[in-house]
């Protein structure tokens, strides 16, 4: 029901023989209703300040979409030299880390080059873990842990993540559905597990204590990532409580130089990603981790991007395939500011 609709429902309920009392309360509701609905003309992508999501994404698909579709049919009907005459143009104007990433985020939106991963697929992402059959426990994937829960408060767009304890330790489960993506996708997915098993490996990302994938009872596929819960969370939570000393500093520099040193180049640094671990017998005595790979690479890795920028680059002569399509149009929208997003 539009706006529109709820005035005109507003006005036929005034009009009604009904009693003051039962006429305000219903007039109250539907202007409510009204104001939701003429609040909801948002940007396509942008910030959340409410309180409860303050600082999150909030994504308007139907929008996005929409603007992609009509800038990629009007690009796909120019002729070579126009289209080459934008990439041009578009090349001479400095985009940001944002802009970067929203280009990147608006390129997966729009590309159709999606698959559902094989059995083979999978078993080179993890091994896979079968639910039991009649299986009682409430979530069927981790019936092999205890106290299982779901972490309350994620943001829609966020995979789940449990809690929960085997042999009297504490874990922290993060999922990842495994719907259809396309090779890159799966790619960016295999090297986030390698980098983030090497760290734990090495001591300087939270110890993994298994990773594996499951078909719940609907037969939908997730990888579960098990770690070994660290008890004071992000650093950004610790330090409301906690004074960053520079002792502190020093140490997390040399958590950072670690990671290059083992060949791991992090995407992003920040009070988020880096957890902290105290010592209740100990104050003084703190363990500082890195914990989001995902944009992560090692050295080999930047190298084959690289590569494979330079062989697409040469594929992209003379004309524009769907890929260098799909990219330009992405950066046209964000560049000319069609679509922005807040950070």
């Amino acid at each position: 029901m539009n706006a529109e609709r709820l005035n005109n429902k507003l006005k036929s309920k005034s009009k009604k023989g009904k009693s003051n009392k039962e006429l305000k309360t219903k007039i109250k509701k539907l202007r409510r209703k009204i104001s939701k609905l003429k609040d909801q003309s948002v940007d396509p992508i942008q910030s959340s300040n409410t309180s409860q999501n303050k600082g999150n994404l909030t994504l308007n698909f139907k929008k996005i979409m929409k603007i992609i579709k009509k800038e990629t049919e009007k690009f796909k009907k120019l002729k070579f030299e126009n289209q080459k005459k934008i990439e041009n143009e578009l090349e001479g104007i400095e985009a940001s880390e944002n802009d970067t990433k929203l280009i990147k985020m608006i390129q997966e939106l729009s590309t159709d080059q999606k698959y559902k991963l094989s059995t083979k697929d999978l078993n080179k992402i993890a091994k896979e873990k079968k639910m039991k059959k009649n299986q009682k426990h409430e979530f069927v994937c981790l019936h092999e842990y205890d106290n299982v829960n779901l972490v309350p408060n994620r943001s829609e767009w966020e995979n789940e993540m449990y809690n929960g304890s085997k042999n009297g330790i504490d874990y922290i489960i993060k999922t990842r559905k495994l719907k259809p993506m396309t090779i890159f996708e799966q790619k960016l997915l295999e090297k986030e597990l390698r980098l983030s098993k090497l760290a734990s490996d090495k001591r300087i990302g939270p110890i993994i204590n298994d990773i594996f994938y499951c078909r719940d009872k609907f037969n939908r596929v997730k990888i579960y990532i098990v770690y070994q819960k660290i008890n004071s969370g992000s650093l950004k939570d610790w330090i409301e409580n906690n004074k960053l000393t520079e002792k502190h500093k020093k140490q997390i520099k040399k958590l950072i130089n670690k990671l290059y040193q083992n060949n791991i180049i992090p995407g992003y640094i920040g009070d988020n990603n880096i957890l902290v671990k105290t010592n209740p017998q100990n104050k003084d005595k703190i363990q500082f981790y890195f914990s989001r790979f995902k944009h992560s690479s090692s050295l080999d890795d930047l190298i084959e991007q690289k590569k494979e920028e330079s062989s697409a680059d040469l594929d992209w002569l003379g004309s524009y395939n769907t890929e260098k399509i799909s990219q330009t149009v992405a950066t046209y929208l964000v560049k000319k500011k069609l679509i922005k997003a807040i950070f």
